[in-house]
């Protein structure tokens, strides 16, 4: 099972990180994305939020929305270097969907 987290309220970072912990030790869970978009993607930039970096060295694929960094005024070298960039962020979901990822909105 493939499975895509959407975090668009910066308020639920935690329960999304809690949720991303619990499914880690599920053995059905091949891969965890993180999209972020909106206001989240500000946990992105380079020493913020050190949970993403820890996310990622678990193995979990943290991307971020190009327009809502733009909407951010955040450029992408402000990013912790292993953060993906989409090009819009409901595409990119849309896409994952398509491929048989399950959608949680945490």
């Amino acid at each position: 099972m493939n499975v895509i987290f959407h975090l668009n309220e910066l308020r639920r970072f935690d329960h999304c990180y809690a949720n991303v912990k619990n499914l880690l030790k599920e053995d059905e869970v091949n891969e965890i994305h993180i999209l972020m978009n909106g206001e989240p993607v500000t946990l992105a930039i380079v020493d913020q939020e050190p949970r993403i970096v820890e996310l990622i060295e678990l193995g979990i694929v943290v991307s971020v929305c190009q327009n809502a960094l733009n909407a951010n005024d955040i450029l992408t070298s402000e990013l912790e270097d292993t953060v993906n960039v989409v090009p819009t962020g409901v595409f990119e979901l849309m896409k994952r969907q398509e491929q048989g990822y399950s959608y949680i909105k945490p």
